[in-house]
């Protein structure tokens, strides 16, 4: 496409066709900032390099009627964090970082004899970046039932700066295996020695979890089910009658009966960013099950977090688990304890730097691997070339 070709898309919707003539101010920051220090007795100084300010765009709207206006102003004030902006361009986009849309002053215009209003709105999209980013390019398009290692096709840094995984989501195998040992890299198109660009991102998954890596270094991995499976599925899921026992699934509800579990092991290596989540929605309970968890894997040290738990929603922090590594935890039901679930979710985020997300330089060609054993449920990775403009 060309520069004269306008496109805006904000979180999916395309509205190219409703930017009001001149409203697509021109961005502001992403400039570089930079320290100049004099250094006395010598006849030069020093210049260091300061950082950038994230960018900001301003746009107006107008629509021709209300409903749209509304279904704007929700789409905008409620866009996710890292959700797609196409500012001027269909092959050039940046993740915001922020977004927030407020209502204007409506504007009135004789047209054909009648009188029509204009409904207008005005964005404020904030990126901490300053360059954008290129289509997408799928290392690993999305696959089902893929066993590991595996290796893409060739790609080459097409762009202006250093760059490479975008977002990596892998599945935990559905019924077989687990896949253990995970690691992603890049290396030169027909070589497999190189670890420089390379992390290891799990040592063991569950089924039917999911591992997700993007290019800023956030890793999540998460767990949920609302019990439309068998309960030696469920077992299956979570390594087995270790972490899984005395329970059953009837009509999508699962029952823990008295001295049963349900523990939800999430390894390392990387370590834990934060303290993680598990949100049981309970439909009945009797006496006092507990939240637990512990850094063992015969569980010996299992610690309660809360024995609370209430009819309803749930979310439970875990607390001090930052830094940690291997980590486990679930419901733990004493000797006259049960509880009843209609579904569950357990959250981790582990720490790696951006610094450590494999990149290679403009004008590389490179290949990715998928490495460790086991068979994904399915596996979906990108790469996106970065531009200034």
């Amino acid at each position: 496409m060309t520069n004269s070709e306008i496109y805006t898309e904000i979180f999916g919707l395309i509205c190219t066709d409703v930017v009001q003539a001149s409203g697509m101010n021109e961005p502001k920051g992403g400039d570089l900032k930079v320290e100049e220090i004099a250094r006395p007795m010598y006849d030069y100084g020093d210049v260091y390099h300061g950082g950038r300010n994230p960018r900001t765009w301003t746009v107006d709207f107008r629509f021709l009627s209300e409903e749209d206006l509304d279904t704007f102003m929700d789409l905008v004030n409620n866009a996710p964090e890292d959700a797609e902006f196409y500012p001027r361009r269909a092959d050039r986009c940046v993740y915001l970082k922020f977004a927030h849309a407020e209502v204007l002053k409506p504007e009135e215009a004789w047209i054909n004899g009648v009188w029509t209003t204009f409904y207008k709105a005005r964005a404020t999209i904030k990126a901490r970046e300053a360059w954008v980013y290129g289509p997408d390019q799928w290392l690993f398009p999305y696959q089902q039932n893929v066993s590991l290692p595996r290796i893409s096709t060739t790609f080459t840094n097409n762009g202006h700066r250093a760059s490479g995984l975008d977002y990596l989501g892998v599945m935990g195998g559905g019924y077989s295996d687990y896949i253990q040992n995970l690691k992603f890299r890049l290396t030169p198109p027909g070589s497999s020695v190189e670890t420089d660009k390379q992390i290891s991102i799990c040592s063991k998954m569950m089924r039917n979890d999911l591992l997700e890596v993007d290019g800023w270094g956030n890793v999540r991995h998460i767990y949920g089910n609302t019990f439309g499976c068998t309960y030696a599925r469920l077992q299956g899921d979570v390594w087995g009658s270790t972490y899984c026992s005395g329970g059953s699934i009837n009509s999508n509800l699962l029952t823990i009966g008295n001295s049963g579990k349900l523990i939800f092991p999430m390894m390392g290596p990387l370590p834990l960013r934060g303290n993680p989540v598990i949100e049981p929605y309970v439909t009945a309970i009797t006496g006092s099950p507990a939240i637990k968890w512990g850094q063992l894997s015969n569980l010996s040290d299992l610690a309660t977090v809360t024995s609370s738990l209430k009819v309803g929603r749930n979310i439970i922090h875990l607390p001090d688990c930052r830094g940690l590594t291997d980590i486990y935890f679930g419901i733990v039901c004493g000797s006259s304890d049960s509880i009843t679930l209609s579904s569950i979710y357990a959250e981790a985020y582990r720490y790696l730097a951006e610094s450590q997300v494999p990149k290679e330089d403009p004008g590389d060609s490179f290949v990715a691997r998928l490495e460790g054993t086991g068979t994904a449920r399915s596996i979906l990775a990108s790469y996106r070339d970065l531009f200034w403009v």
